[in-house]
C-alpha cells in the first residue's frame, strides 16, 4: 500500500478498511523491529506477505484470519489479523485460551506472546475516524458520542470496547485503540501498575509522508516488554 497515493485509493476503497490493514502491517513491522528480526516475504500462496515478479503483495481479507509468526529462543510471538474469539463453555481467563467467556469478539489485530504454557495478548482496534482524544477520553456521557464523532475526536465508546476485549478474552493483557491523533493514553497511568497487570488505552498512529515507523515500534515494544514482564515468576 502506497500511502502517498491515498487520495486515489480513497476513491475506490473503504478508508477505515485501508487504515485497519495499514495498522496491521505496521504492527507486524513494529514487532519485527522490536524483536530485532527481519521480515522475509516468500512466494507461498498462503503467505501474508508475498514477493512476486511485479512487487510486494499483501494477502489479507476482511474476516479471514491471517498471521505472521516470530520464533524466539525463549518463546514465540504471533501477529494475527481478524482473529475471532468465540464463546467458550469454560472461562478462558483461567487458561489464557483463545476464546471469550461471553460473546464472539474479533479485534482487528492480536499480538500473542507465548512463553512455555503462559500466554499474553495485546489486542488492537483501528479507529480511523478520530483525530484527537484529550477531551473525549475524559468524557463519561454516552450522549456526547455523536458530537465527538462529528468533530473528529476519539469516542469514549471505543475505549469501552477495549475494556470489553480485556475482560472477556483469555490472556488479554492490554487492549488499545489505534487512531490518527496525537495523544498517547494508558489506564492505569502508572507504569509499574500497567507492567504488573496491564490495562486499556489509546495510541496515535498517523499515516503521512513523514511517518516514523520507529516511533510505532517503540510504542509496540513498550507494550510487549510489559507483557513479557507480567509472565515472569515473582516471589
Amino acid at each position: 500500500m502506497v500511502w502517498d497515493e491515498f487520495r486515489a485509493l480513497q476513491e475506490n476503497r473503504d478508508v477505515a478498511g485501508l487504515y485497519e490493514i495499514w495498522v496491521y502491517l505496521e504492527t507486524v513491522r513494529a514487532v519485527a523491529t522490536s524483536l530485532g528480526q527481519r521480515l522475509e516475504p516468500d512466494d507461498n500462496p498462503d503467505a501474508v506477505i508475498r514477493t512476486l515478479a511485479d512487487g510486494l503483495h499483501v494477502n489479507l481479507a476482511e474476516g479471514r484470519k491471517s498471521e505472521v509468526s516470530f520464533v524466539l529462543p525463549t518463546g514465540r510471538v504471533r501477529v494475527t489479523y481478524n482473529q475471532s474469539y468465540g464463546r467458550s463453555a469454560e472461562d478462558p481467563r483461567k487458561t489464557s485460551a483463545a476464546a471469550s467467556y461471553s460473546l464472539t469478539l474479533r479485534p482487528d489485530v492480536s499480538v500473542v506472546l507465548s512463553r512455555g504454557t503462559k500466554r499474553r495478548r495485546l489486542l488492537l482496534d483501528a479507529k480511523h475516524r478520530v483525530d484527537g482524544s484529550s477531551k473525549a477520553l475524559q468524557a463519561d456521557q454516552d450522549d456526547e458520542d455523536d458530537a465527538l464523532e462529528a468533530t473528529g475526536q476519539f469516542k469514549p465508546a471505543d475505549l469501552h470496547k477495549m475494556h470489553t476485549y480485556r475482560d472477556a478474552i483469555g490472556g488479554a493483557f492490554a487492549a488499545v485503540a489505534v487512531y490518527p491523533g496525537s495523544e498517547r493514553r494508558f489506564y492505569p497511568s502508572s507504569r509499574d501498575e500497567f507492567v504488573a497487570r496491564g490495562g486499556v488505552g489509546a495510541v496515535p498512529l498517523q499515516p503521512r509522508e513523514a511517518y516514523d515507523h520507529l516511533s510505532c515500534a517503540k510504542q509496540v515494544g513498550a507494550l510487549m516488554t510489559a507483557a513479557w514482564a507480567s509472565m515472569e515468576d515473582r516471589p
